[in-house]
């Protein structure tokens, strides 16, 4: 993807030095230019698909030296993430790597809040050309993005969630990566591609906010993005397209967006049309005064703590508490829907109590001369009053002190820029030198305006086409000032009506009639009376038609013997007949019948009767009307009961039931019919059964005993059947093996017993009587033979518990020992620590041994001034001092001290200071201590920073340039002292500067044009001309630049010093056209026999359309092709100067 131009990046340059604060430029752009966007865009996108290859770029880091980005946001990494490569090598796939997440702020400009007439208001941004739209001057990225506000933000902007949308580019920004520990290394490359990205998004936002001051709640814009690296052929690429934006709203307006723009809308279209229709036939001088005093008059300067009042947004919905910024956008958005071209303008500007300018904003105007002022409507909105001091002001009008950045004009400046910044500010339309006033009215001659024809209706006057004169109040026929007439001569009067009666006419029930009225053929109006005085409408003449008076008729079906009818209405107005509700439909009433249908007759044949089933005779069924014939006619009528055979019913014999037995089968009671043969369970018939279902079979009703074992007291039993019917026993489960009940007893084991002999309990350990266990049942008995069971605790014979006595505690003294409270067991003779006897201890254990508490002071040498000590101990609890650890030495407090050794002192004389050494006062030293004293007896102690005496230092001269300062090398001052020592600060290189004759190039293919260069610092030079791309514009190294095919690449002037100017050549292949065209004077007054050179400006200055000069009466005045005018004799002529479709007229007077 293309890099952006140099323009972008010194721009941003100008946008980011300062520090970012929350809101952001914004110019106007009315809802009809969003179609020319759309188109612009277009048109810049066929223009890159004809190139053929990409031009040679700068480095985004060549424009990071310009650019001071602070933009408040660090593009460190905020998250990893993962993207799939696509593969573009069959044989060598690429390499998906991890992610960087960016998130970013878009730097807000620098916001000045004052009184009024003081300066406010915002960076200026820099795009190409002015034609009332910045994102036309936009390509690549930055016109995606500017196309994606447009769309999210102002075409529909209520559908936006006030949130965030997303916008993917189609022409990824992309660098050569390196990767490390699967990380994309941060080097010079990835951050060329973030300055891309940074400088693409800062001008679409910048010209966004410019174009479209009607999205007011908008404070600026955020985005955040991805940055993936892909492998292919063991290079990574790294990627960058896809993009969340994220705007920043204005507090007070970030909610009801919809329902806040349409007010904003619905209020600025009112105020437009309002002063519209106050200035109707008024001059365009008029029109913008009174858009100027509307401005003054709604606004009140007001530089609240709130980003509101930097927008338009209080102009138009709140209370009109804005700064500078609401002035110049309210101001916009008026000219605009009224049709006048109008600028927003961002600079530095000052007032007569600044030294130096700030950042403000105003407007420019173009007016009916086709020349541009300056209103600043801010600055005129005074508190004692509208002041028109600003209204349509020229470069040079008095006060003016407005500085646009322009390079064109800094030799006009009348003070310095507050901040530096790059040349390549907006090129904004040239204002004239003067101001409106003084272009129209500095010679004599009319200034008229022009009051298209009226034709005159029925009521109203009319009049003809005719001028109107602002200086002298006079009117004329044409436009050559030689017809004076009156404006009573203008009026066309009133022609009256030309009327014609339309006769009453009544109404029916499909059409309408009228009442009596006259219509006019001239005004197309209507009358209610002959005179034409009483006005009415059309619409009021009629009498509605009185409709149908319609009832309904339910529809009836047809019969086999009578007629039906359709659904239908009938008008008892006007008799007639309607198959519809509305009466549309019209029908006659034979449309209406439904005839009889006639029998359609379906036969039953006659069936005989059953036992169980009627029969019926044979008959004949209508499907239409369901009635039923006895013969094939259909003409006698019968029923269907009529029709009925009964059934004949059963001839039933019962058989009676019979029990089954073991061995024989069966049956249940049952009836069997002698007619049909069939058999059922009841005597009435209903119950139908087979005849098996009759039978009850025979066999043993068993049931099963499961095997039990034997016990040692209780029997057991193999497993058997028993039959609950002959009551017998069986050992298999068919009944076959009959058996007896004792054959299946199985006899109880009996026990089989151990002894346990009795133990008898101690203190701690429970004891046992004498018992018997089974080893077969587990169970206990007192007895051998097992008759007297008992259980396990009975066995038990519990522990006895200790017999204690207490010892109390005796404490132990430093000869004699002590013990701890404790316990002794008169039965067990053990000793415990507690009196439950739980926690056993031995006798040794309670002892507390004798002996002394001592506390060591270590030994202590003797100093200078204090005693020291030898080492000892000393017993808490005697209170005894020992000079060993053991405390077997006993010894004194007094023997154990070493008394003061007194000072040992070195004398150190006195010694003077020079420049650089310090010198010092008479002091003594103490060998000992080490302490420093001023006397020889050391008794007044000071310490060794006391005694010194500081240097005195160089004394130098003033400071004397040896070394001149160049803009490649620093220069060098040097001041010198009296001992010969000298010293030297740098004297700063001069700041790199250039200045062109030209901001950029338009020529034709094989056109050639030497740009000049001025203005480099002392010692510079210029040392290189590149050019972008050479397919395009070629340039020598003195500066001729030659164009070579269509597009647009940027020229790069490199000096010595390493500054570089930029500047964009256009190519084209058709000539180069006069866009703008000036000329020194509009009005000139000259002696006879006298001459004048009028001088001309060709904008851009490459035009290949000659400059020509006509005289409208060359008897009065004439001109040669280099514009010299010649005064011939006394009259006026118009001197037409033209350069392609532009041109000039300067109106000559010879006196």
């Amino acid at each position: 993807m293309k890099k952006r131009n140099q323009i972008l990046a010194g721009v941003l340059a100008v946008l980011l030095g300062v520090s970012p604060s929350g809101v952001y430029g914004e110019a106007f752009y009315d809802v009809e230019d969003v179609a020319a966007t759309d188109a612009a865009a277009q048109e810049i996108t066929d223009v890159q698909d004809e190139e053929s290859e990409q031009p040679e770029e700068v480095t985004a880091g060549e424009e990071s030296q310009e650019a001071k980005f602070t933009s408040g946001v660090d593009s460190e990494t905020e998250d990893h993430l993962f993207t799939d490569g696509a593969d573009t090598n069959a044989q060598d796939p690429q390499e998906e790597i991890i992610l960087e997440y960016v998130e970013e702020e878009l730097a807000s400009p620098l916001i000045v809040n004052g009184e009024p007439g003081d300066t406010d208001g915002i960076h200026v941004f820099s795009l190409e050309e002015y034609d009332g739209s910045y994102g036309n001057q936009l390509d690549g990225m930055a016109l995606e993005v500017y196309n994606t506000y447009v769309s999210n933000l102002f075409v529909n902007y209520s559908t936006f969630n006030g949130e965030s949308y997303e916008y993917k580019a189609s022409e990824p920004v992309t660098f050569e990566a390196k990767v490390q520990d699967n990380q994309i290394v941060q080097d010079e490359a990835y951050e060329e591609a973030i300055l891309q990205v940074r400088v693409n998004m800062q001008a679409a936002l910048d010209a966004f906010t410019y174009d479209y001051p009607e999205v007011f709640w908008m404070r600026g814009s955020g985005y955040s993005y991805s940055i993936s690296a892909t492998k292919q052929n063991g290079k990574y690429t790294g990627i960058i397209s896809e993009f969340t934006m994220m705007p920043s709203l204005v507090e007070g307006y970030n909610t009801n967006i919809t329902d806040n723009m349409n007010n904003f809308l619905e209020n600025a279209d009112a105020a437009a049309a309002q002063i519209a229709a106050d200035t109707n036939g008024k001059s365009l001088y008029e029109k913008v005064k009174a858009i100027h005093d509307y401005v003054c008059e709604k606004a009140v300067y007001d530089a609240q703590n709130n980003l509101r009042v930097h927008s338009a947004g209080p102009m138009f919905i709140g209370d009109g508490h804005v700064v500078c910024e609401g002035y110049a956008k309210a101001m916009l958005i008026l000219c605009r829907k009224l049709g006048i071209d109008c600028a927003c303008i961002g600079g530095f500007a000052r007032n007569s109590f600044a030294s130096s300018g700030e950042a403000h904003m105003w407007n420019y105007v173009k007016m009916d001369n086709d020349t541009w002022y300056l209103v600043d409507a801010t600055w005129d909105d005074q508190l004692s009053g509208i002041r028109t001091i600003y209204l349509l002001a020229g470069w040079n009008s008095k006060g003016f002190n407005h500085n646009t950045l322009r390079e064109e004009r800094t030799e006009k400046d009348t003070f310095s820029s507050p901040t530096e910044f790059t040349p390549q500010a907006f090129i904004y339309p040239l204002i004239s030198d003067n101001s409106y006033l003084t272009d129209t009215e500095t010679s004599p001659g009319h200034q008229l305006s022009k009051t298209d024809s009226k034709v005159a209706t029925c009521t109203e006057t009319g009049n003809i086409e005719y001028w109107y004169c602002s200086v002298c109040k006079k009117y004329f026929s044409d436009e050559d000032e030689k017809k004076e007439i009156s404006l009573a001569d203008t009026v066309i009067p009133a022609t009256g009506h030309q009327l014609s009666k339309r006769d009453r006419k009544a109404a029916t029930c499909t059409e309408a009639g009228n009442t009596e009225y006259w219509y006019c053929s001239a005004c197309k109006k209507y009358f209610s009376d002959e005179a034409g005085t009483k006005e009415t409408t059309l619409a009021a003449t009629v009498i509605p038609a009185t409709g149908h008076q319609l009832s309904k008729r339910d529809s009836k079906a047809a019969t086999c013997t009578e007629a039906g009818n359709t659904e239908y209405w009938y008008c008892s107005a006007c008799k007639k007949y309607f198959s519809d509700e509305d009466g549309k439909q019209e029908i006659s009433f034979v449309d209406t019948v439904i005839p009889a249908t006639g029998h359609q007759l379906n036969k039953t044949d006659g069936k005989a009767a059953t036992c169980t089933e009627a029969g019926n005779t044979e008959y004949w069924t209508c499907n239409i009307c369901g009635k039923y014939f006895s013969d094939e006619a259909g003409t006698k009528e019968t029923t269907l009961a009529a029709t009925v055979i009964p059934a004949t019913g059963h001839q039933l014999s019962k058989t009676e039931g019979k029990a089954a037995t073991c061995t024989e089968a069966g049956n249940i009671e049952y009836w069997n019919c002698s007619v049909c043969g069939k058999y059922f369970r009841d005597s009435e018939g209903r119950q139908e059964i087979l005849l098996a279902d009759t039978a009850i079979p025979a066999g043993h009703q068993l049931n099963k005993r499961d095997s039990k074992a034997a016990t040692c007291t209780e029997a057991g039993n193999t497993e058997y059947w028993y039959c609950s019917v002959c009551k017998k026993y069986f050992s298999d489960e068919a009944g076959t093996k009959e058996t007896t009940l004792a054959a299946t007893v199985v006899p109880a084991t009996g026990h089989q017993l151990s002894k346990r002999d009795s133990k008898a309990a101690t203190c701690t350990e429970a004891g046992n009587i004498e018992y018997w266990n089974c080893s077969v049942c587990g169970k206990y008995f007192r007895d051998s033979e097992g008759r007297q069971e008992i259980s396990l605790a009975d066995t038990v014979i519990p522990a006895t518990g200790h017999q204690l006595s207490k010892t109390d505690s005796k404490a132990a003294t430093c000869t004699e020992a002590g013990n701890i409270e404790y316990w002794n067991c008169s039965v067990c003779g053990k000793y415990f620590r507690d009196s439950e006897g739980r926690q056993e201890i031995l006798l040794a254990d309670t002892a507390i041994p004798a002996g002394h508490q001592l506390n060591k002071t270590d030994s202590k040498a003797a100093t200078c001034t204090e005693a020291g000590n030898t080492e000892y101990w000393y017993c808490s609890i005697c209170e005894k001092y020992f000079s060993d650890e053991a405390g077997t030495k006993e010894t004194t407090l007094a023997a154990t001290v070493i008394p003061a050794t007194g000072h040992q002192l070195n004398k150190t004389d006195s010694k003077a200071a020079t420049c650089t050494e310090a010198g010092n006062t008479e002091y003594w030293t103490c060998n000992i201590c080490g302490k420093y004293f001023s006397d020889e007896a050391g008794t007044k102690e000071t310490t060794l920073a006391a005694t010194v005496v500081p240097a005195t230092g160089h004394h130098y001269g003033e400071y004397q340039l040896t070394k001149e300062a160049t803009a490649l090398e620093e220069g060098v001052r040097t001041a010198y002292c009296s001992c010969g020592a000298y010293v030297t600060i740098a004297v700063p290189a001069l700041t790199p500067s250039i200045k062109l004759n030209v901001s950029s190039l338009r020529l034709r293919v094989k056109q050639r044009y030497t740009v000049k260069v001025t203005g480099l610092a002392k010692g510079d030079s210029v040392v290189s001309w590149s050019t972008g791309n050479k397919k395009i514009a070629r340039v020598s190294q003195k500066g001729v630049v030659t164009g070579k095919a269509r597009g647009n690449t940027i020229i790069t002037i490199r000096l010595a010093s390493g500054y570089t100017k930029k500047m964009r050549v256009y190519v084209q292949k058709g000539i180069v056209k006069t866009t703008a065209l000036k000329i020194s004077n509009a009005r000139l007054t000259l002696k006879k026999g006298r001459s004048y050179t009028l001088r001309t400006t060709v904008a851009p200055v490459t035009s290949q359309e000659k400059v020509t000069f006509k005289s409208s009466n060359s008897k009065v005045v004439s001109v040669n092709p280099k514009g010299k005018i010649y005064a011939k004799k006394k009259g006026r002529a118009r001197i037409t100067v033209r350069s392609g479709k532009k041109s000039r007229v300067c109106v000559v007077t010879v006196e």
